[in-house]
């Protein structure tokens, strides 16, 4: 069966599409609160320092004019998209994944990203816009939202927030500390404690957060969404993998375009480039 994503709406945005099997993005049991967005703050092309965290893990500090961003676990790789707005360069968005956290869903990102499985993002459309909420992307099938696979088959399971993938960190770590000598399981329970620390941290924090649109649990494809504002009622209900590293006047740009009443852009909005770049770039 095959996926069609969606990130929860909402309702006050826009009402809800007659054809749920094109837009599944709206749902029908929103939390009390969800329907209030603040406004999204006009973020620059973010700037690149770095720091160690208690655990010694390198985590990537964006800066912008306005503030900081703290980046909410380590980036590990890059990818860009170069994108087109009604058949004029709009310019590059640089992204930064997070591979120590979620290691399955960022190696179906950049996979699809180079192009490498010969399918993928190049070519494919920002489908859907919603201003103050986010942009989606990744159908390369339809580019209409109901198409898209991943690197695995047709879906692929959540990482990160499950109680099953809590486990099975667990019992990996438990599993090696049989083997080890005392400083070895010390290690290993640092890891344990780091592992935990990501399923707190990484959440819907605000602009530039990077995270899969899905059908519901266990449901991720190809397509995905960034952010341009906080929202976290999709906290433990998507998978979020990375941040807008560059380019986020590019995904500004993208968002303040004119939409019909489904969401979609009036004018094509497309990726014609994609791949990966050095980490050190």
């Amino acid at each position: 069966m095959a996926c069609m994503p969606a990130v929860s709406a909402p309702s006050v945005l826009a009402p809800a599409p007659a054809s749920t099997r094109t837009h599944l993005c709206y749902s029908t049991e929103m939390r009390r609160g969800a329907l209030s967005l603040r406004p999204a703050r006009a973020i620059p092309t973010l700037r690149l320092g770095g720091h160690r965290d208690a655990r010694g893990a390198v985590v990537v500090r964006a800066t912008a004019a306005e503030g900081a961003v703290e980046l909410q676990a380590k980036v590990t790789s890059k990818c860009f998209f170069d994108v087109e707005v009604g058949g004029e360069p709009a310019g590059r968005i640089v992204i930064g994944l997070f591979g120590e956290v979620v290691p399955k869903t960022v190696d179906n990102f950049r996979a699809l990203c180079t192009g490498e499985k010969g399918y993928g993002y190049k070519g494919c459309s920002f489908h859907r816009i919603i201003k103050d909420f986010m942009i989606q992307g990744g159908d390369f099938q339809q580019n209409n939202g109901t198409g898209g696979r991943s690197i695995y088959g047709e879906c692929f399971d959540d990482e990160n927030f499950t109680r099953a993938y809590r486990k099975l960190i667990l019992n990996e770590v438990l599993l090696n500390c049989k083997n080890v000598d005392v400083s070895g399981a010390i290690s290993l329970v640092l890891k344990l404690r780091g592992s935990l620390a990501y399923f707190v941290a990484v959440k819907h924090v605000g602009p530039g957060v990077l995270s899969m649109a899905n059908a519901g649990p266990n449901t991720n494809g190809s397509q995905f969404f960034i952010c341009t504002v906080k929202t976290p009622w999709l906290d433990n209900r998507h998978v979020v993998f990375g941040h807008v590293l560059e380019g986020m006047d590019v995904v500004k740009q993208l968002e303040s375009q004119e939409t019909s009443r489904s969401d979609t852009p009036k004018q094509p909005c497309r990726i014609v480039n994609c791949g990966e770049v050095p980490l050190d770039s």
